[in-house]
């Protein structure tokens, strides 16, 4: 199924794409991942659902201790 998306702001089109080139990936693939983060279940809890998503190398737990160091610095 396709699905077309109209009026799409600069700056959230240039993000998308400057995440795609970092990650070597389509700007297609990475639409396809934002949206099916957008939809995660409300039940999961983030850890849970990083986990399950997250690339195989990634230490989801040292990422989210991080995210809560620098949020707790401001």
């Amino acid at each position: 199924m396709d699905l077309l998306i109209r009026n799409i702001p600069a700056a959230i089109l240039g993000a998308l794409r400057a995440r795609a080139r970092e990650r070597g990936r389509s700007v297609q693939a990475e639409a396809l991942e934002a949206l099916a983060i957008g939809i995660q279940p409300m039940g999961d809890s983030l850890f849970e659902w990083l986990k399950r998503v997250a690339d195989p190398g990634i230490d989801v737990e040292a990422g989210l201790k991080a995210i809560r160091a620098t949020r707790d610095e401001r």
